[in-house]
């Protein structure tokens, strides 16, 4: 029949392209999946930016290296790509189902028969035959089998025997499951499904950056209201020397000592308070990197803050195409829709055409020449029409309205999902120059509370205003310092969810997440 000859024909051309490729299988290599799948994600970082020729010690640490170490090592992250090499199996298992599927069926028998008054006699037989099953994305199913029985007998019949035979089997759905778009549906959600994964992983490395970042930041505000607090130490030290000469030249009372002895002791608990959070926000740190807690290191003392550049129209553009949530809540709802086509092809009547032909060639040859040898050819071909209604209207009219509720709710997800990303993205622009104006304001406060402190304290020299005036002013000038280095630390994280929000967090920080062929793009079943 010429139809099985071209089955066959397309079947030999599939089963040589699946043995070259099949090497490259994740876990069809023996021993060893895991070493396959290792390259099915990777994260690199370009480090040609680190600011390396600002280091002051070997245990410096800019912001770009800690977020390097953070990526290399942070627990959070690494249970993430554990788990994607896991979800790679979810596309293998799709991808397979359109794999010629081969199995081996073997038997070897050996009988022996002890009768009393009778010939003892022995029957010695086999059965090898591999049966090879192949699924077609148009609905075709091709079902072959080759079977070779050789036998032999003892006693007085004593013979030998030999039996092979293939059959094949071809099968198309005229309705049900019929075309690539009723098939490939569990394939393109799996091939859309690793792109999911994929932006999930994006999304962990995105905020593992955000977390790093923060507690790096966390260090350096810590750091900077430590250096704060010993400065006001320091000159808390030298204001109660200056005063106790005073004193003893007659020229202040001693209530003004007095309160030089309350400020000392003020900025040195001041000191410790600082101390002590600057350990706590190098701890925290450390935990985020993954690094051991007895790890030296330093950080930058300053941060810059660059002036916001962002525009609202093009910072919406970037976020509606760029933003991980939206593209995520986009993939879903494709996949929503081909469950819908899965429903609705379930509900379709069961018309199958079945074609099959099968051969066997049987011979016994006998010890005994007065035994006439036996050999037979059986030669069979058939064609059949088989239809199968389904009745179960509730189960499927079930099924069917989940499908489709679940598009409706996941389509009302995605436009709720947009709304927040284009309302959080213009609050991001207001907050970002606010909060700019906020550090700029801040800043020049700080200059004008330096020069009203330094003429504070020249009032004070001169008797034009008393000690507790003094310390007011002082209090004023440390409160405006640890204003700036605040704002400064906040708009830097805004700056991070303004990022984040647009898409851009990875580029800024020159992250490239790689991810195998398979899974970059989404499309037809022969991909």
């Amino acid at each position: 029949m010429p139809i099985l000859r071209i089955f066959i024909f397309l079947f030999l051309i599939q089963a040589i392209a699946y043995a070259d490729e099949l090497q490259n299988f994740p876990g069809q290599i023996p021993f060893l999946p895991i070493k396959a799948l290792s390259k099915s994600s990777s994260i690199n970082m370009d480090m040609t930016n680190t600011a390396s020729d600002t280091k002051t010690s070997d245990t410096h640490l800019s912001l770009q290296e800690a977020i390097y170490l953070g990526l290399k090592h942070n627990t959070d992250l690494l249970t993430r790509l554990n788990n994607r090499q896991l979800e790679r199996f979810d596309l293998l298992t799709a991808q397979q189902k359109f794999e010629p599927q081969v199995s081996l069926s073997n038997s070897v028998t050996y009988a022996k028969t002890e009768d009393q008054g009778s010939p003892n006699f022995t029957t010695k037989s086999a059965s090898i035959g591999p049966d090879v099953s192949w699924e077609l994305p148009f609905g075709t199913k091709l079902d072959t089998s080759l079977n070779y029985a050789p036998a032999s007998e003892s006693g007085a019949d004593a013979s030998s025997s030999n039996q092979i035979g293939y059959s094949i089997t071809v099968t198309q759905p005229l309705l049900q499951n019929f075309g690539t778009k009723a098939n490939t549906v569990d394939l393109d959600n799996a091939y859309d499904q690793q792109i999911i994964d994929d932006l999930t992983l994006e999304k962990t490395v995105e905020t593992t950056i955000i977390n790093i970042a923060s507690a790096y930041y966390a260090v350096v505000s810590a750091n900077q209201s430590y250096t704060i607090a010993q400065q006001s130490y320091q000159e808390a030290q030298k204001e109660l020397e200056k005063r106790k000469a005073r004193l003893t030249a007659g020229q202040i009372p001693e209530t003004d000592l007095t309160q030089a002895q309350i400020d000392l002791i003020t900025q040195e608990q001041s000191v410790e308070a600082a101390n002590e959070a600057l350990a706590t926000a190098k701890a925290d740190f450390l935990n985020t990197l993954g690094l051991p807690t007895d790890t030296l290191f330093k950080v930058d003392d300053h941060v810059d803050a660059e002036a916001p550049s962002s525009d609202i129209t093009e910072s919406l553009k970037q976020a509606l195409k760029n933003n991980i949530d939206l593209k995520t809540e986009a993939l879903q709802s494709k996949q929503d829709e081909r469950n819908i086509l899965k429903s609705k092809n379930a509900r379709l009547w069961d018309l199958e055409l079945v074609l099959s032909r099968s051969r066997t060639h049987s011979t016994i040859t006998y010890i005994n020449p007065d035994l006439a040898n036996t050999s037979q050819l059986s030669d069979n071909s058939s064609a059949s029409l088989s239809l199968s209604i389904p009745l179960n209207q509730v189960t499927l009219d079930q099924n069917e309205l989940s499908s489709a509720i679940s598009l409706e709710n996941q389509q009302i997800a995605e436009a709720q999902q947009k709304r927040t990303i284009v309302n959080n993205v213009v609050a991001a622009v207001h907050n970002l120059q606010s909060q700019w104006l906020q550090l700029q304001i801040a800043q020049e406060k700080l200059s004008l509370s330096k020069s009203s402190y330094e003429a504070a304290q020249i009032k004070y020299q001169y008797g034009k205003i008393d000690a507790f005036s003094l310390q007011q002013q002082q209090e004023s000038n440390i409160q405006a310092e640890q204003n700036v280095v605040d704002l400064r630390i906040n708009y830097l994280k805004q700056v991070m969810t303004y990022e984040q929000l647009t898409g851009s967090l990875l580029n800024h920080w020159h992250v490239n997440i790689e991810a195998a062929p398979e899974t970059q793009t989404s499309g037809s079943w022969n991909r």
